[in-house]
């Protein structure tokens, strides 16, 4: 009896107690991925992290020595800190420093871990596969939206010279384009650059696959970027040539189809650039079978304990503080202005939604937008800070 309790602690605790922590992890970064079109890819990235730790477990090292107590302060400091991260995180869920935060605690968690099971090895040997998932969180949104409003106006311009160099007539007016028969609208011209997200995530990938070395991981990232411009520009010239030929009623026809076209491309260059370079896939020679050194005891049974500790507090905390009262406002519009006037917006844009336009007594033009998400939900959030001014408006033209 004690031997079989001795077994649960040393193999089916640590196993426990890791697979709650990355449930957690994961449970928070699907609603990105679910709601947030460019982050789509982000569901392939925890069947990549097992995937490759599976290849690696074939092939690992004998067991090193585990002898730094800096690893031990490290593994505490990233413990502790969930606490506060995760009560935090409860009532912001769309704040990505938090998601961050909580990735990067669990992954440092999780680093910790298998040095001191296999020193450092070890965490040479299967640290990218654990640290993998870092390539699914959200990126902090200054950086997203500077990248994507520049590459997306790029991209644009250069369809549109495209477009004209072909005798097709078409007009830019920011990331919109003006053709003969109708406007594509900035979903339509955005949409496609989540295609240099996931590019990056497979060309990392792929190189680890084929266990290349840095510099050319290194070469498959900056190839990944340059095909998937490309390819986006490829998409919207297409669209655009669809749209000036059959009208705006063809393009919900062509617009997804286009889409998985171009992500498949990427993918299969990609593909074609690793085994090229590498010549041949990395042989996998297979390990004579070293067994990790087992968990420390007590260390497990502490984090298992301060899991829960940390999950229930924040439950006890906000349930108990719960006031149950929600803010309501609204918009009144201006309808009694001269040339006043509704604006067609998506329907999937908010809960409640209405746009219009008017002109002032002294001939100032204003065009006002209102959206209204349901409260509640980690879901209206997020769908809410996608469609911030700052994120839409200046790709308006």
């Amino acid at each position: 009896m004690i031997k079989k309790s001795h077994k649960f602690l040393e193999r089916i605790l640590p196993f426990a107690v890791f697979g709650a922590l990355w449930y957690l992890l994961i449970r928070h970064l699907f609603v990105y991925w679910n709601l947030n079109p460019q982050y789509s890819y982000g569901w392939f990235a925890p069947v990549i992290c097992a995937y490759l730790f599976f290849i690696r477990w074939f092939t690992r090292p004998s067991p090193g020595p585990a002898l730094s107590r800096g690893a031990q302060w490290v593994f505490w400091i990233a413990a502790f800190a969930l606490l506060p991260t995760w009560v935090v995180e409860q009532p912001n869920p769309d704040w990505r420093l938090l998601s961050w935060l909580l990735t990067l605690e669990i992954v440092t968690l999780s680093l910790c871990a298998i040095y001191f099971v296999g020193g450092k090895s070890w965490l040479k040997h299967f640290g990218f596969s654990v640290c993998f998932i870092l390539f699914s969180v959200p990126w902090p949104g200054t950086v997203e939206d500077f990248i994507i409003r520049e590459l997306t106006q790029m991209a644009t311009l250069i369809t549109v010279a495209s477009l004209n160099l072909f005798h097709i007539w078409a007009l830019q007016h920011g990331n919109l384009v003006e053709v003969k028969t109708g406007l594509l609208g900035i979903d339509e011209a955005c949409s496609g650059i989540r295609s240099l997200e996931a590019t990056l995530m497979v060309s990392l990938f792929l190189g680890e696959l084929y266990r290349t070395n840095l510099q050319r991981r290194v070469l498959l990232m900056f190839s990944g970027v340059i095909i998937a411009f490309l390819c986006n520009v490829g998409r919207t010239f297409l669209l655009c040539w669809v749209v000036a030929n059959n009208g705006t009623g063809a393009l919900s026809k062509w617009h997804d189809p286009a889409g998985f076209t171009i992500l498949s491309i990427c993918f299969f260059v990609l593909w074609g650039l690793t085994h090229l370079i590498s010549r041949i896939p990395a042989r996998l020679e297979p390990s004579k079978g070293f067994a990790p050194r087992p968990f420390p005891r007590g260390v497990v049974i502490a984090l298992g304990a301060w899991l829960l500790v940390t999950v229930l507090s924040a439950e006890i905390w906000y349930r108990t503080h719960e006031t149950g009262g929600t803010l309501d406002w609204s918009f009144e519009f201006p309808s009694t202005k001269d040339h006043f006037s509704d604006v067609r917006i998506p329907d999937a844009l908010g809960d409640e939604r209405r746009a219009a336009s008017w002109t002032e007594s002294d001939g100032s033009r204003w065009t006002a937008f209102f959206f209204k998400w349901k409260a509640g939900p980690p879901s209206s959030r997020i769908l809410a800070r996608c469609h911030r001014p700052e994120h839409c408006l200046p790709a308006a033209g």
